[in-house]
């Protein structure tokens, strides 16, 4: 008797949270796709994030060659590399590792509001439209995450451009 009175009880306990994942499930997800990419362009603030990346590489090549950093990293790591070839290495990646922590702490001062700018575009439009996730279009489809979506009803980077502006 107590066996069967607890296979009731199991049994009308799982009922119970059957019906309620399934009624957690009947309000559909919506999942919305923005190219990002095309978004961080259209912004405002892009074309100098853009430029001041531009002068960084060339900047960080020329000090790269500057100081000689291939040959030295040659140099310290051949077998027969003295304690000078190895401390030449260090001083001037030292050197060349401090210009790029100096030039991306510039970069990160003019992306972050970018990001911040993007980021609220985007969610302002997923929520004002319903969508529930939103993801990264050209990641997605890099990936493989997203095998097929319909243009119309999932893209909402038309939207999320016009609500940037």
């Amino acid at each position: 008797m107590k066996g069967s009175k607890l296979f009731a009880v199991a049994a009308i306990a799982s009922a119970a949270l059957l019906g309620s994942q399934f009624k957690a499930q009947n309000a559909p997800t919506k999942i919305g796709l923005v190219d990002v990419d095309a978004v961080f362009a259209a912004h405002p603030g892009y074309k100098d994030l853009s430029e001041l990346g531009t002068k960084a590489n060339a900047d960080m090549e020329q000090l790269k060659n500057t100081l000689k950093l291939p040959e030295l990293t040659t140099k310290a790591q051949a077998a027969g590399a003295t304690a000078k070839d190895k401390q030449d290495y260090a001083t001037a990646k030292t050197t060349y590792d401090n210009k790029g922590k100096q030039w991306q702490t510039q970069i990160s001062a003019l992306q972050e509001p970018l990001d911040n700018d993007v980021n609220s575009a985007i969610a302002s439009v997923a929520k004002a439209q319903g969508f529930s996730v939103v993801l990264s279009r050209n990641a997605a489809a890099k990936t493989g995450l997203v095998i097929y979506a319909d243009e119309q009803a999932t893209n909402l980077t038309a939207a999320v451009l016009k609500a940037l502006k």
